[in-house]
């Protein structure tokens, strides 16, 4: 099955991996925090993967 994820979830993903939190994330991508936490959340899902938790509380 392929896997479906689209590249705003990505860009959400590398933003918060660049910046270190979800709330920078969100100013760098000009989006709201649920919105970058929603996404990594539904990549993570299709991945099968929790690879964001520590940065989810660190918000």
């Amino acid at each position: 099955m392929p896997l479906r994820y689209t590249l705003r979830q990505l860009e959400y993903f590398v933003a918060v991996g660049e910046t270190g939190s979800i709330a920078a994330a969100s100013q760098q991508v000009n989006v709201s925090s649920p919105s970058i936490s929603a996404g990594i959340s539904q990549l993570e899902e299709e991945l099968g993967s929790s690879f964001s938790s520590g940065i989810m509380r660190r918000g």
